[in-house]
């Protein structure tokens, strides 16, 4: 009797622990769940502006570098972010940056290709946000010499690379003895380099700015593949990028 009684009560317990499985599962490692939402069919374009609001703040200000070009929702599992640069960022459905560690050299998903695409600098990774205290006296002498009309806005460490958004909206880069290396263009693809545009197409864009956006300035513009996108400055000193088709059609605006 008390062996049955044993019994009885080992297995109801095995059952409870069984059931704690499977209501609190493992949790994925990053570069698994990053792996599941590359081969995911359920990938589908999305809006930035229907991102998850932490997602649309961390990638404003921590790749101001650059900017959010296309946004792809994984149902259930997360978000897939193409920015201009060429780099890719993987968010969970918590809005978490998932962050892929493993080699995919060893991956039958990536195949020796890097999930965070081809322009990933697996050294220096995303780089890390500097606080504009943080900058060197130099630095910041230049800036006010050379920018007396601008104010510092961000700043980020890349390697041996300092990163700085000024109020232009123009980006400086600064190598590791603080000496001005130039301007940089948030626009650039590491490898896709800007096409000529047409002037009729540029004369039509223009038009379009005058009157839908009368008080932005044109600061440059950069055409690849079937998109043209065009840098402005709003009244506020911030920035904003204009994208048409090659055809001048506005097609949308990033931040």
């Amino acid at each position: 009797m008390k062996n049955l009684l044993f019994i009885s009560l080992f297995i109801i317990g095995l059952s409870a622990c069984n059931r704690d499985a499977d209501d609190n599962p493992v949790d994925l490692s990053d570069d698994q769940l990053i792996e599941n939402m590359v081969v995911a069919v359920e990938a589908r374009e999305v809006e930035p502006e229907t991102l998850p609001s932490a997602i649309v703040e961390d990638v404003s200000l921590n790749y101001f570098e650059t900017f959010l070009e296309i946004a792809e929702e994984v149902p259930a599992q997360g978000y897939i972010l193409y920015l201009a640069d060429g780099n890719i960022l993987y968010y969970d459905m918590n809005a978490r940056l998932l962050e892929y560690r493993g080699n995919p050299e060893n991956s039958s998903v990536f195949q020796g290709r890097h999930p965070h695409g081809r322009c990933f600098r697996r050294l220096v990774r995303f780089g890390s946000m500097l606080p504009p205290a943080d900058l060197s006296d130099a630095v910041v002498d230049y800036i006010s010499e050379n920018y007396p009309d601008d104010s510092i806005r961000n700043a980020k460490a890349f390697g041996d690379t300092t990163l700085v958004l000024i109020t232009g909206p123009t980006i400086l880069a600064f190598d590791g003895n603080d000496e001005f290396i130039g301007e940089r263009n948030p626009l650039d693809h590491c490898t896709d380099r800007c096409g000529p545009v047409r002037p009729t197409t540029l004369a039509s864009i223009q038009s379009f700015i005058d009157a839908e956006f009368p008080n932005v300035e044109v600061r440059t513009f950069c055409r690849r593949l079937t998109r043209i996108f065009v840098l402005v400055r709003r009244p506020t000193g911030a920035r904003a990028i204009l994208i048409f088709n090659t055809n001048g059609d506005f097609i949308g605006i990033r931040f």
